[in-house]
């Protein structure tokens, strides 16, 4: 499987929020590097090579409870209001997923 684009949402207490951080500062590589990008408090979009249940799995390992949905989103439309760099993050990570 080449590289996907995921969504991450989630609804977690102080320590699952501190696993999540864990999860994504010491699992990949840091946000400025492209690989990620936080959309807001509890949303995250991700470039990875792995599927959604193996990502949720992972997640829940790290944050013991609370909710947490991953869906791909490298083939489906997008619309919202959010910051341009996420746009152009989403775009760019796109292109590179359909490329791989």
């Amino acid at each position: 499987m080449g590289l996907r684009v995921f969504l991450i949402t989630y609804d977690l207490d102080r320590e699952g929020h501190e696993g999540i951080r864990h999860f994504f500062n010491h699992g990949y590589l840091p946000e400025s590097e492209g690989q990620w990008i936080s959309v807001q408090k509890s949303v995250r979009l991700l470039l990875s090579s792995g599927d959604a249940r193996m990502l949720a799995d992972d997640l829940a390992e790290h944050t013991r409870g609370g909710h947490i949905v991953v869906v791909d989103v490298t083939d489906s439309g997008f619309s919202g209001r959010t910051k341009p760099a996420v746009w152009e993050w989403l775009r760019d990570a796109r292109a590179r997923a359909l490329a791989s």
